[in-house]
């Protein structure tokens, strides 16, 4: 699999990603307005972290006016998050012929997490599931035979390339968290 790295510097990643047909884009919210790739071009969106309204002035000013640091949160940094992950789940549907697997990779949005049920609120229009087997029936369930060249192939490198990319993902958080094992994923 190809993998792409969209930066500032990178003005064709989103091309490249879209004439790879396999590859595997690593973007930021750079991704999560004004990109449009529709059909099968994307069929899995992982979102690492909650995406959180990073700090700037007129949030600083916010802040000040809120009485507590939990008042802020939910008057203003939640509402935002929760505006820019619909932006960015936005992505992987884009026609009414597109399927997709959204996984959200934060502890946070986790059964029991703090913004579990804000989160599956916003997201409602997903089917949630418990584990990979309902991941694989649901592929099958949505795309014709013909789809693919060799079915059984096809789930087998799926479900190695998402164990890869987990896999990868656990160790990159880690590394990042100063820990060896983050959270569910």
């Amino acid at each position: 699999y190809e993998l792409i790295k969209m930066t500032r510097s990178n003005k064709t990643a989103i091309n490249d990603f879209k004439k790879s047909k396999n590859g595997v884009l690593f973007a930021s919210g750079s991704m999560w307005e004004g990109v449009d790739c529709a059909g099968d071009v994307l069929s899995s969106l992982i979102i690492v972290k909650l995406p959180f309204p990073i700090r700037n002035e007129i949030l600083d000013q916010k802040k000040e006016k809120c009485t507590n640091m939990k008042d802020f949160i939910d008057k203003y940094a939640v509402p935002q998050m929760l505006i820019k992950l619909r932006r960015g789940s936005g992505r992987l549907i884009r026609t009414e012929n597109d399927t997709g697997v959204l996984s959200i990779l934060d502890a946070r949005a986790d059964k029991g997490g703090a913004y579990e049920n804000r989160v599956k609120n916003v997201l409602n229009k997903y089917k949630e599931v418990k584990n990979i087997e309902e991941i694989h029936d649901f592929i099958l369930l949505v795309k014709p035979k013909e789809y693919y060249n060799d079915v059984k192939f096809f789930i087998l490198r799926w479900n190695e390339r998402i164990k890869k990319w987990l896999g990868k993902i656990r160790k990159w958080l880690g590394a990042k968290l100063g820990r060896s094992n983050y959270g569910k994923i």
